[in-house]
């Protein structure tokens, strides 16, 4: 560095350069993480949800008895947070829009499509 007179940055890009090593600038790190955890994050909502709608909604009582039926005790089904998916073609997505995710980030997240004319579905 002293030989060269650059600062420690420099040097560290030149010698990656030369070992062929590719940087990755802070910011964009960090702003990877801020998405990957936003997007854990709309995963974590949309399991808690379906997971919710099992427990509670009486459109899932068949598949409660289905689960009882087949010995899956209420213990396993939070342990492993088995869900139900109503018959609707944007549950998911109108319970996240309505906690403040937005359509693209239903998208990213793989939970929802873009429908041609404009929206989303589940």
């Amino acid at each position: 560095m002293k030989q060269e007179s650059i600062d420690f940055g420099a040097a560290l890009r030149i010698l990656a350069e030369r070992a062929g090593v590719t940087l990755v600038a802070k910011q964009k790190e960090r702003a990877i993480d801020k998405e990957v955890e936003r997007l854990y994050s709309i995963n974590e909502a949309a399991a808690q949800y379906y997971h919710h709608l099992l427990l509670n909604a009486r459109a899932a009582e068949t598949a409660r008895r289905h689960l009882r039926e087949r010995g899956i005790s209420k213990e396993t089904i939070d342990s492993f947070e088995l869900g139900f998916s109503p018959d609707s073609w944007d549950a998911v997505c109108q319970h996240l829009e309505g906690r403040g995710y937005k359509g693209d980030e239903l998208v990213n997240a793989g939970l929802v499509i873009a429908k041609e004319g404009g929206g989303f579905r589940d």
